[in-house]
């Protein structure tokens, strides 16, 4: 057992003890195997190789003409590099652009932009976000790495930077499958239970047994929903189920348990109040938890030893489905999200994100005694002696390799360019985070996360539907002036005589 954890860190998954080295597994490693011993204990792990479903084609990304092809008139949010301190992930205005504009700009000014986190027209997170959107056809909403988790959010990081340029540390909310498809990555990774450590800009509520962190600005429980997130959705789960019912046909009685339970949730909802009421809080999309049991689980013993490396596949598969959720273990009902890089919710732009650390890239390579490029903040920068009691894994990922990082792992990402000089491209996957270990079932509150899976699956249908529907209008307009350019060059032609032979008359 490590030191005791504060009341407000309630951790029990994996923490690296001094000098660890990540485990690293191959892409083909079973679902199952993958869940039991890299999602269920909150331990991040290399997998060597890309997504292996047949869907995946996202390595021709690496290709800029067929980028700007097919993804270069979405609309795009591009980040600056701070120029004082050579750091991405500052409070700097975003400048909107066409993607195939930013892909331009890649080669004439390198070590400045970064396509990171994007979101939809109307600054809310999406599945598909641009440019993600004109790519959907290129990989699986739903990798079979990745089990029954529910989908959040797709993002494509592209950048330009041969010396290695910096995200800043912070932490998302969501588990994290990070492909990386050009160039390569040095992480720096703190577990959640070293949040204390971390100085970051939020005020911490909550750091949760599955690991996610809950700031004082949005209490939420360990799924990422905040309480009246989760009455909400459940009232529409027991109201679809209600109606369902009746148009069905089904017998009185059970129409009528139905419509109590749904006027009861009902009542839990408005005990919680309007959200109005919830001090301006901005809006995020997390997890959800009804019940609250006890077992006799051990979290220490499971969560704190790492998974041998390599040896995925040396046990035989187990189901975990007798395994108990992560608040069942202490009864803790709580969870929390945001997603910063993924924070459910807007931030303005000229705010820092709380799961942000105030800790300056450069202090913190310096204290790892990293290189970097990235410069000390003006003025005087205070010290952070809590940063020497964490211990960190210090990661690099090559081209044509994944990294599974579950919530709320803290992370300093260096990216730099290919060895051609040209880019450094990242795709991921963000996942809702898991408040319980079983693979078949990963949360605790069963109805509204596989009704949420099914709006997840909708929305993507709908915005795939969307897209395809411009790309055919584009290339039937396209087409029309094809067909038509003959025909107007004729007309031209006739034209031009008919003034030839008034202006010899």
């Amino acid at each position: 057992m490590g030191k005791k954890q504060s009341d407000d860190v309630r951790y029990k998954g994996y923490v690296p003890e001094k000098g660890t080295k990540i485990d690293r597994v191959k892409a083909t490693v079973d679902p199952k195997e993958f869940h039991k011993r890299y999602i269920a204990k909150r331990q991040p792990v290399i997998l060597e190789g890309l997504i292996q479903d047949e869907a995946f084609k996202a390595a021709k990304w690496t290709d800029l003409d067929y980028l700007k092809k097919t993804a270069g008139s979405a609309s795009v949010k591009i980040e600056p590099i701070d120029p004082d301190i050579k750091t991405f992930g500052t409070a700097a205005e975003k400048l909107n652009m066409p993607f195939s504009e930013f892909i331009d700009k890649l080669t004439s000014t390198p070590d400045t932009y970064y396509l990171t986190t994007q979101y939809d027209e109307d600054g809310e997170p999406s599945v598909l976000p641009p440019p993600m959107d004109h790519l959907a056809t290129d990989f699986p909403l739903h990798p079979k790495i990745t089990g029954n988790l529910v989908l959040q959010q797709t993002n494509l990081w592209v950048g330009n930077s041969s010396k290695g340029t910096s995200s800043g540390l912070h932490h998302d909310f969501h588990d994290n499958i990070y492909c990386l498809l050009r160039g390569k990555k040095r992480f720096v990774l703190y577990p959640p239970s070293a949040q204390p450590s971390m100085y970051t800009y939020g005020e911490l509520d909550t750091v949760h047994q599955n690991g996610l962190i809950s700031y004082t600005n949005r209490p939420s429980r360990a799924d990422g929903l905040t309480e009246r997130e989760a009455a909400q959705e459940k009232v529409d789960a027991l109201e679809e189920r209600w109606h369902k019912l009746e148009e069905e046909g089904a017998d009185e009685e059970a129409i009528a348990v139905a419509e109590e339970a749904f006027e009861d949730a009902m009542g839990e909802l408005a005990m919680l109040g309007d959200e109005d009421d919830e001090e301006d809080l901005e809006l995020g999309d997390c997890g959800d938890d009804f019940e609250e049991s006890e077992s006799d689980g051990d979290w220490e013993t499971l969560g704190s030893k790492a998974a041998k490396p390599n040896d995925v596949n040396e046990e035989e598969s187990s189901d975990e489905e007798d395994g108990p959720t992560f608040g069942e273990f202490n009864g803790d009902d709580d969870g929390d999200s945001e997603e910063e890089e993924g924070l459910g919710f807007d931030i303005p732009e000229d705010e820092d994100p709380v799961s942000f650390s105030t800790i300056p890239v450069s202090y913190l390579h310096n204290h790892l005694d990293l290189p970097t490029i990235s410069k000390a903040p003006k003025g005087n920068v205070k010290d952070f002696p809590l940063l020497k009691k964490a211990n960190p894994l210090v990661v690099h990922l090559e081209e044509g390799e994944m990294l599974y990082l579950p919530a709320s792992w803290f992370h300093e990402v260096t990216s730099s360019s290919s060895k051609d000089g040209t880019i450094h491209m990242a795709f991921n996957y963000w996942f809702h985070p898991p408040d319980g270990r079983k693979f078949k079932h990963p949360y605790s509150d069963r109805s509204i996360w596989e009704r949420k899976l099914r709006a997840v699956e909708q929305k993507a249908a709908d915005i795939k539907a969307r897209v395809a529907e411009k790309k055919r209008k584009k290339a039937k307009a396209k087409r029309k002036l094809e067909r038509d350019a003959p025909l107007k060059d004729q007309k031209r032609a006739k034209l031009d005589g008919k003034k030839t032979k008034r202006s010899q008359a």
